[in-house]
């Protein structure tokens, strides 16, 4: 393009790329109870204290999207989770959760549809 003339350039992004670590911190720990409905616009990290058997949903995953839940046994342990039938987990079951009072569960799950979560490597029996 020479000096003085008038050019129109188009872009059409199809894809954007971010170098380096984005880091969203993780969103308020709280107490389960019996059903909870985790927002991943809340947070793509999220953690809860299980203080009773608890009944997970999920809502506001995008795709592409990659989501961590940390899970914490309450001083009683024991307890357990049902999972979101959207999420889809290797060998088609879900892990073995810990149950020793006051451990931590880490699971990861990957938004990659528009109906479905795919539930990843997981890290188990996390002391603080």
């Amino acid at each position: 393009m020479a000096f003085g003339s008038t050019s129109t350039i188009n872009v059409y992004a199809t894809s954007t790329h971010i170098g380096g670590q984005l880091s969203t911190g993780f969103a308020s720990s709280t107490t389960s109870g019996a059903t909870v409905t985790i927002d991943w616009n809340n947070g793509n990290n999220q953690g809860f204290l299980l203080d009773a058997n608890t009944t997970f949903t999920f809502t506001g995953g995008r795709i592409g999207g990659k989501y961590l839940l940390k899970l914490r046994q309450d001083a009683t342990g024991s307890r357990t989770v049902t999972w979101p039938t959207s999420v889809i987990w290797s060998g088609g079951t879900a892990p073995t959760l810990t149950t020793t009072a006051n451990k931590n569960d880490f699971i990861g799950f990957a938004f990659m549809s528009t109906t479905s979560y795919y539930g990843l490597a997981n890290s188990l029996n996390f002391a603080d």
